[in-house]
């Protein structure tokens, strides 16, 4: 019964002796824990521990699983939905920048080609009433240097004047004939001269020195020329009365004789007017036949 006793209690020194072992162990282990951190600066960080925190690798497996799992989900998620709604909403605010920029492109284009067009417009037509006025000058000229050339040639011919109409009827194919308002052939004092006014409004009878035509009298026959009384063409000044001696003797030098057209052209697009009246004068002495 004695022995059994001493086995259900522990002895005093016995106790105190493994009080002792166990302080010492764990003073060995405090002080391994102690010089491995020393020498080693980053091993709790390798093993999971947070030196802030006070963990010196405790449970690396527990800490290094736990923490980076948690960082992980609460970042994911925010990384998967905020990017999400911040895209949304710039690319709808995109969109509407967008929108508005074409809008405010599209109404400056207007307004650029509201301003401009006009201006266009009104440089193609001038150009184009430009060139078809340059072209009737250009013709005019031509024609009526034409006329003056054959009235130097015809002289003193009883049908001078006839002749003269007949070239500048032959020789109006780039401008209408009909066109052609006024025919003035009249005698000048030289090659500078101008066309006498009173033989453009005047009264003929009274000049003495030319002899007017007016559209109704182009295509006369050439029986009512010679300088008949009762026919009022070519009677004012007379084609036979023209000097074509070559001498002062015999009352020369011959005549300059210059012809006269008046010529209406009409405006194409109607921007500049509807009609602008033209006039050409081209003078010639007449060719000697005699001394």
């Amino acid at each position: 019964m004695a022995a059994e006793h001493h086995d259900d209690h522990h002895h005093p020194a016995f106790d105190g002796a493994a009080d002792d072992d166990d302080d010492h162990d764990r003073s060995n282990d405090n002080d391994d824990d102690d010089g491995a951190h020393d020498d080693h600066d980053g091993v709790h960080h390798d093993h999971g521990g947070d030196p802030d925190d006070g963990h010196h690798g405790t449970g690396p497996d527990l800490h290094h699983d736990d923490r980076p799992d948690h960082d992980h989900d609460d970042g994911a998620d925010h990384d998967h939905h905020r990017p999400d709604h911040d895209h949304h909403g710039l690319r709808a605010a995109g969109g509407m920048m967008m929108v508005r920029g074409e809008r405010s492109e599209r109404g400056a284009a207007m307004v650029e080609a509201a301003i401009t067009a006009p201006l266009l417009f009104v440089m193609l037509f001038g150009i184009i009433e430009l060139s078809l006025l340059f072209r009737d000058r250009v013709a005019l000229d031509a024609v009526g240097f034409d006329a003056a050339r054959a009235a130097a040639i015809s002289g003193n011919d009883q049908d001078a004047d006839f002749h003269v109409l007949e070239v500048i009827m032959d020789s109006a194919s780039p401008i209408a004939e009909q066109d052609i308002t006024k025919i003035v052939i009249f005698e000048a004092d030289g090659p500078d001269d101008s066309v006498p006014p009173v033989c453009l409004t005047g009264s003929q009878d009274a000049a003495e020195q030319c002899n007017r035509y007016m559209p109704g009298q182009f295509a006369e026959p050439l029986s009512d020329f010679g300088c008949r009384s009762d026919r009022n063409l070519d009677r004012f000044w007379c084609p036979y009365e023209r000097v074509v001696t070559q001498s002062a003797a015999n009352g020369g030098p011959p005549d300059y004789i210059g012809v006269h057209l008046e010529f209406k052209h009409t405006m194409v697009t109607g921007f500049f007017g509807g009609e602008r009246t033209m006039s050409t004068t081209s003078i010639l002495r007449i060719e000697p036949r005699d001394l």
